[in-house]
């Protein structure tokens, strides 16, 4: 018996699918689809999980055997024998549909299985049967008499006034609840918790909430914060984990000739911010990351539409609609702001400034080793010179070198100077050397959803 044969009492660790109502159980399907417009059928849905001797999971395609049983261990068969061969079981977990026909009614029934999967000789009996739950045996209610009764029985009976399962604890697999409903699928209310859901995976992924919408304008997830005052968050996700995430938003509009957005942050207030990052320690407020696109781009007028002013490429380069502009305290009182603006340049240029002084007539300047690796002064590089003195004197750039260059003075009268003097060294940023004025493709701008924004 090869690898996949596995012992009778270990095989098998089998769940009963949980069936809510007897019109799902008998459309034999899962809970998410729609129930069937015409008469139930005896149907029901069964799940299991098979094993090996070690615990771990079968990957296999399997024949299954069912059968019914009057008796948990000896006892007479109860309906037909169902086969059904070619069982797909993934990760040790399978699901097939059984129908014994018409024979539940109150008696207890045990389901017995068989498998037999790729090498074994032969089918291989699991012990022991399985006690069927409530599900299967609520087919008997499309034989009720009226809506009112079972077997005599007034409802009443079954589900007394003030019957509820408050603080039970339900466990198994595939979905613990399913609700479906026209408008609210779930509403519950509570001091601390309105709903409380944990996923405790381990190390796979997990959902404490999945929340999906089909509609065109509809929301996944939405959070309100009616509250007036006070600290109020309509939705609030946090993560203890190294590599964690408070959030993960998402936009899988590839390819989209409109636009879309992983987060979409909107204020309404004159003071409000439609997105805000806060770091409390030694790391940034907001983080922007982009693999080919680019890092950040920013635009005047109503999202999705306006003008584009700003943006950032992956590659660093900063591009902006206008010019560069700080803004500057004066030290006088009461204090204002004066605009500052930057130079720009028809290439991309970098300066250094310095001084040093003539020393019978001439000066050997070394230039800043950490200047030079910044720009290429193989190229030609320019050097500007304003002599420091009270005579009137000349200077000249007589060698220039990619670390260093020369300058001679002299008086008008000829004679050796050793003044001082200023410079200025301008000179091509590496990796920039061959850009002038080069053609910029700015981000077309985004066409408006349909539907507009929310």
């Amino acid at each position: 018996m090869n690898a996949k044969t596995v012992s009778i009492s270990h095989r098998l660790a089998m769940t009963m699918a949980v069936v809510a109502i007897i019109l799902i159980a008998a459309a034999g399907a899962g809970a998410t689809e729609p129930l069937p417009e015409g008469p139930v059928t005896t149907a029901f849905t069964y799940q299991g999980r098979l094993t090996s001797d070690g615990g771990d999971p079968i990957d296999d395609s399997c024949d299954f055997q069912f059968g019914l049983w009057d008796d948990p261990d000896a006892g007479s068969p109860v309906g037909p024998a169902l086969n059904l061969p070619g069982v797909a079981v993934a990760d040790g977990l399978f699901t097939v549909q059984l129908d014994f026909g018409s024979v539940f009614d109150i008696s207890a029934l045990w389901l017995e299985v068989a498998v037999q999967c790729t090498g074994d000789p032969g089918y291989t009996t699991l012990a022991p049967r399985q006690a069927l739950t409530a599900a299967p045996f609520a087919t008997s209610a499309a034989r009720a008499l009226d809506a009112h009764t079972v077997d005599g029985l007034h409802a009443g009976a079954f589900a007394p006034d003030g019957h509820d399962h408050w603080g039970e604890t339900w466990t198994g697999t595939g979905y613990a609840l399913t609700l479906d409903s026209e408008y609210m699928g779930l509403s519950s209310t509570g001091s601390y918790y309105g709903v409380q859901a944990i996923a405790d995976s381990g190390s796979n992924w997990g959902y404490g909430v999945y929340a999906q919408t089909n509609s065109s304008d509809g929301y996944g997830v939405l959070g309100l914060a009616t509250a007036s005052t006070g600290y109020a968050v309509g939705v609030h996700g946090s993560s203890s984990a190294n590599n964690g995430y408070g959030g993960q938003f998402e936009s899988s509009g590839l390819g989209a000739t409109t636009t879309t957005a992983g987060v979409y942050g909107r204020s309404l207030g004159d003071a409000a911010y439609g997105v805000i990052g806060v770091n409390t320690s030694n790391g940034s407020g907001v983080g922007a990351w982009s693999y080919t696109g680019h890092i950040y781009q920013g635009y005047s007028g109503s999202y999705p539409v306006g003008t584009l002013q700003f943006y950032v490429t992956h590659a660093g380069e900063v591009h902006a609609n206008g010019p560069y502009v700080q803004f500057k305290a004066t030290g006088g009182q009461p204090v204002e702001h004066r605009a500052v603006y930057g130079m720009t340049s028809a290439e991309a240029w970098t300066e250094d400034f310095g001084r040093a002084t003539l020393k019978n007539g001439t000066a050997t300047v070394t230039i800043d080793p950490a200047f030079a690796e910044t720009v290429n002064l193989a190229l030609e590089y320019h050097i500007y010179l304003t002599p420091i003195c009270g005579d009137l004197i000349v200077l000249a750039v007589t060698g220039q070198q990619p670390d260093l260059f020369t300058v001679k003075g002299a008086t008008l009268d000829g004679k050796a100077s050793g003044c001082a003097f200023d410079y200025r060294i301008v000179a091509r940023q590496r990796g920039y050397e061959g850009r002038r004025l080069e053609k910029v493709d700015p981000p077309k701008p985004v066409e408006a959803q349909a539907g507009g924004v929310p």
